[in-house]
């Protein structure tokens, strides 16, 4: 089951950096030249709380997932210092910067990252229960 969801995590981050159709005009998002990840961190900068509070309120969750809802938008070393290792990670060019997208997982959950292409950094994007 796991290798499905990852599968069809890979599909989706495929999908999305799919090309503009012959005809189609790209949107003026895509034609910007500039890196995105100030706009990734600062689109991920509130959704810890809100992801916390959801979490919070259904309980069952496992500890280490609710700890990386918290760790959203910080350093993916600061992830992997509150809940260890990663059972095995994936990554694959970003289509939104110049960078990559990391898929961490955790066995009953995965971790999103993006990490800058010099390696500079490494940046928690999302978490969520795996099935």
């Amino acid at each position: 089951m796991r290798i499905i969801a990852l599968i069809l995590a890979v599909l989706l981050l495929l999908t999305a950096c799919a090309p503009a159709a012959p005809g189609e005009t790209p949107s003026a998002e895509a034609s910007t030249a500039q890196p995105e990840t100030a706009a990734l961190t600062e689109a991920t900068s509130e959704t810890p709380s809100e992801a916390t509070e959801s979490v919070s309120e259904s309980p069952g969750y496992p500890a280490e997932y609710e700890t990386a809802l918290t760790c959203i938008g910080k350093s993916a070393d600061e992830l992997k210092a509150a809940i260890g290792e990663p059972i095995d990670a994936y990554y694959e060019e970003s289509c939104i910067a110049v960078g990559d997208d990391g898929i961490l997982d955790y066995g009953t959950f995965t971790v999103y990252t993006f990490r800058e292409a010099d390696g500079s950094a490494e940046t928690v994007v999302d978490a969520e229960l795996n099935d």
